[in-house]
């Protein structure tokens, strides 16, 4: 399994596009490859050998659960239908036996992987996040606006002007050079009135207190 993660090309056509793979059949393929490589099936009419049709597929090979749209592999179902046929009447309950055992394992094994794969997606998620958030603080730093930046993101000013600050740093995606030109102007305009509501709130705070004393 560990090839999945050194490639995320479709490993029938080798097209890339980020394509997930599916845990269940132990497959990565795309969209396309996926219609000609598997078949999916009604969960109530499961397929059966046609060598012998008392055989459910399900006991056999890998499939994907009816939680996800049930299908299998066609060339599991061609590998262990070669393997059956040519095989005894007297040596196939054991060969049954062997891969009803070996499927309890690969079904665990899926549920593992998938949960392994969605704490690495977060993980990931939460990198370019904090990439993003770095790379915007570095960039109003540089412009003389540290501390606004923090109180802004806290207080989410940007809910009263034409954009949220809060929801721009949070994008779950790398900042471009493009998307930073074209909202510096605004995000230094909603600094600038950040950083003056800051100081009359400062000022009414002070007049406040001198009145309390005078008191």
């Amino acid at each position: 399994m560990g090839t999945f993660w050194r490639s995320d090309h479709c490993q029938d056509c080798g097209k890339s596009a980020d394509i997930p793979v599916d845990w269940d059949l132990r497959v990565r393929y795309c969209s396309e490859c996926e219609l000609t490589n598997t078949t999916k099936f009604d969960s109530d009419a499961p397929p059966r050998l046609v060598c012998d049709p008392s055989v459910d597929i399900r006991k056999l090979i890998a499939i994907r659960p009816p939680t996800f749209n049930p299908a299998f592999v066609n060339a599991d179902l061609i590998a262990v239908t070669d393997a059956y046929e040519a095989m005894n009447a007297q040596e196939r309950p054991a060969y049954q036996d062997g891969r009803h055992r070996m499927l309890i394992d690969t079904r665990i094994h899926a549920r593992e992987c998938r949960e392994w794969a969605a704490r690495l997606a977060q993980f990931k998620r939460a990198a370019v996040k904090a990439g993003r958030k770095q790379a915007i603080e570095d960039k109003l730093i540089a412009l003389g606006w540290s501390e606004d930046s923090a109180k802004l993101y806290i207080a989410d000013y940007g809910r009263r002007s034409r954009f949220s600050y809060r929801e721009f740093v949070d994008k779950c995606e790398p900042l471009t050079d493009a998307e930073w030109a074209e909202i510096q102007p605004d995000l230094q305009e909603l600094m600038a009135t950040t950083r003056a509501d800051a100081a009359s709130q400062a000022a009414k705070a002070v007049l406040l207190a001198d009145r309390t004393q005078a008191i």
